[in-house]
């Protein structure tokens, strides 16, 4: 039967508009949702990377500390150090690169610092760095090592520029090195000098 007015379907609503509103209100609805969403997706991914280096970081200088703490520096001395101070010790070289490459982090983007600790059980007259010999047994060593966090998306880049990932550990010297050694470090990029690596 013929709608009223002669038209047949005149009286059917359109679909096509109805579609269409839809299809608006799914556009709205994701442009509004959007940037929370991506927001979530890249702060997972950037606190995934930096939690990875963090973690990398405290594996370093643990495993570091460890063999230093033997007497068991590693083999490798040249390791994008250029920033320690003429007059550091063949192994305390080694002991920076083998903090670097326990770490995980590349070679460059990483900085370590090496101190002694009387405090371990250690004389106080045989203290570090007025000590002329070999770290005795008891006392401590600490090792730091820093590296600066990066938004990998760019998204947090402001609130991740200008802050450092760090870690301290102190373990007890359980062997003589048997040679001399020196506290030394390399350049801190944070500008504090070291200030927060104390034993």
């Amino acid at each position: 039967m013929d709608a009223p007015g002669g038209f047949a379907g005149a009286g059917r609503p359109r679909r096509g508009r109805g579609r269409d509103r839809q299809g608006g209100a799914s556009i709205i609805e994701f442009a509004l949702i959007a940037p929370i969403l991506f927001a979530i997706l890249f702060g997972v991914i950037d606190y995934g990377l930096v939690l990875k280096d963090d973690i990398g970081v405290e594996q370093g200088v643990r495993e570091a500390a460890r063999q230093g703490t033997v007497a068991s520096f590693g083999s490798r001395t040249s390791c994008s150090n250029g920033t320690l101070p003429s007059g550091t010790k063949t192994e305390m070289k080694k002991l920076v690169c083998l903090t670097k490459a326990r770490s995980g982090v590349p070679d460059a983007d990483i900085r370590v610092a090496i101190r002694f600790d009387p405090t371990g059980g250690g004389s106080a007259a045989n203290a570090y760095p007025a000590g002329t010999g070999s770290p005795p047994v008891g006392n401590g060593l600490v090792i730091c090592a820093i590296t600066p966090m990066e938004s990998t998306t760019g998204f947090f880049s402001t609130l991740m520029d200008g802050r450092y990932v760090r870690s301290k550990v102190n373990m007890r010297i359980e062997k003589a090195a048997g040679t001399a050694q020196t506290q030394t470090q390399e350049t801190d990029p944070s500008g504090e000098a070291w200030s927060w690596c104390t034993p």
